[in-house]
């Protein structure tokens, strides 16, 4: 083998990317580029043809893929190509003896297995919020990519969620067989629409607190979070809300609270929330659902997009490990 003429276009992310590979100059070439941009994109076109398989652009699927791999003039055949994805599980050692260089080879064995135990260490911090111990597939599932890119496409977001929301929900109590067939069910779904509908009249009409869009209630759980963490009400600071002026945490922490209960306790909202939780209890599968749901009604509204609920829990999840995470990013790169 001499030369390999690559030409990728519309490939995970991959817009354009033609080059000649010659081999006559050198047997080792090294492709580099940012985190998210392109290495990782790279090496699943290559599996898909490995594994005879169609490529395709998971963000813009209106574009059409195109792939042309020549090995000397000729098509590149699947059994000519080897992908090591590493955020996979491998056997390293199994996979290094590719490399010819004693010293390359043991120094790739041991970056790998440092990257492979941080990897699960990482995941296993995860087993609580996410309730199952093989967390790693709903990470993937969700997302539609390894957990490799997930890392590096989400890297910036993660870092810079300050107070992670949903702590206390476990995703297996929403996310599994049962409970989601339910609420993709019609006729719940329309009882969910009629209580986002009043949950959203009550808040927008809160002339204390809340306003629709602007300050709900997880802004005001998160300002009062961040001003205990940060002292605020130690060092002697006051807050203002509609000219009553807060000197104390405690004082913060109530209004707070009423202006939930206020809201949650509302009779026509409670009308409505029977009525979810009448459907609720309507076989023993879905009572412990029923029970988790009554105690953490803020999620009902996110029941009308469950992909993207799913997708907002493990984000939070991550960032609820912000110098764990950091460091499983840093062996990454």
């Amino acid at each position: 083998m001499d030369k390999v003429d690559i030409c990728i276009k519309n490939c995970y992310g991959i817009k354009e990317f033609i080059h000649t590979f010659d081999f006559e100059k050198s047997k080792t070439h090294l492709v580099y580029a940012p985190n998210g941009a392109f290495k990782t994109s790279l090496a699943k076109t290559f599996e898909d043809i490995a594994n005879n398989e169609k490529s395709e652009d998971k963000i813009f699927t209106e574009r059409i893929p195109h792939r042309d791999i020549k090995v000397d003039g000729r098509d590149i055949l699947s059994d000519e190509i080897f992908v090591i994805q590493r955020m996979k599980s491998v056997d390293f050692k199994e996979a290094s003896t590719i490399l010819v260089n004693e010293k390359l080879k043991a120094e790739y064995d041991s970056n790998n297995s440092n990257l492979n135990d941080s990897k699960k260490k990482f995941l296993k911090l995860l087993q609580p919020n996410f309730g199952l111990k093989e967390n790693q597939i709903e990470i993937s599932n969700s997302f539609s990519v390894d957990f490799n890119t997930f890392i590096e496409t989400k890297e910036n977001e993660i870092v810079n969620i300050e107070s992670p929301i949903y702590s206390n929900i476990v995703y297996s109590e929403i996310f599994n067989d049962k409970v989601l067939k339910f609420l993709k069910d019609k006729d719940f779904n329309i009882k969910i629409r009629e209580y986002i509908d009043i949950f959203d009249k009550l808040v927008n009409e809160s002339n204390t607190l809340f306003m629709k869009g602007t300050f709900n209630h997880y802004n005001a759980d998160t300002v009062t979070k961040s001003l205990k963490d940060n002292n605020f009400f130690k060092a002697k600071h006051k807050v203002k809300i509609n000219n009553t002026e807060i000197s104390e945490l405690d004082e913060l922490e109530k209004l707070v609270k009423q202006e939930k209960e206020k809201i949650l306790n509302n009779p026509e909202l409670s009308t409505k929330f029977n009525e979810i939780d009448k459907a609720l209890n309507s076989n023993i599968e879905l009572r412990n659902f029923r029970n988790y749901v009554d105690n953490n009604r803020d999620i009902i509204k996110e029941f009308l997009d469950l992909p993207n609920f799913r997708k907002k829990l493990i984000v939070n999840y991550f960032a609820l490990k912000t110098t764990d995470f950091k460091a499983l990013v840093e062996l990454n790169k």
